[in-house]
């Protein structure tokens, strides 16, 4: 069984967290990071964290959920301990979470992690242009927010033109 981590909680990944009223799902009022775990230790993890706290400010999520980033590391290694994984890739997500506005929402965060890729799989990319989406330009243009609409398109887009074998990786 996998297991995630639900706002401090370690629970089965199968349970249903969200209700319908949900911002983050409703409106992508969230952002999140994906780091690779390998061997229980990350490489640029200050980097990470230091945009997805940006990220939190700019959409005035709750300062004070994940304001601690070593009480973060260990809820991390604490889950892949969990999960029995010591190479992973982790994705936090953090979010605006039910409510009629942004002021009376809750923030909550996530932690999943799913089967690090294995390097001897690795393939090399081939690249195709998807033309149907441009991002603009503006204060959320260096998110990495939870609208991922246009990179899921893209990805589809790059599937449909014979480029599936090297982008398995990358989803």
């Amino acid at each position: 069984m996998l297991f995630i981590n639900y706002c401090g909680k370690i629970i089965p990944a199968d349970t249903a967290i969200e209700a319908a009223d949900n911002r983050g799902l409703k409106y992508g009022e969230g952002v999140f990071e994906t780091l690779l775990f390998e061997n229980g230790k990350t490489s640029f993890f200050e980097d990470h964290y230091s945009r997805l706290r940006k990220g939190m400010e700019l959409l005035l999520l709750d300062s004070k959920v994940l304001a601690d980033a070593e009480k973060l590391l260990q809820e991390i290694r604490a889950l892949l301990e969990k999960n029995n994984q010591s190479s992973a890739k982790v994705r936090l997500q953090v979010y605006r979470g039910e409510g009629r506005t942004q002021v009376e929402s809750p923030t909550y965060y996530n932690i999943t992690t799913a089967p690090a890729p294995d390097a001897a799989t690795k393939k090399g990319l081939r690249l195709t242009f998807y033309k149907d989406a441009n991002k603009s330009i503006d204060n959320f243009s260096n998110l990495k927010h939870c609208n991922y609409l246009c990179y899921a398109m893209g990805m589809k887009h790059a599937v449909s033109n014979r480029s599936e074998e090297h982008t398995s990786e990358l989803q």
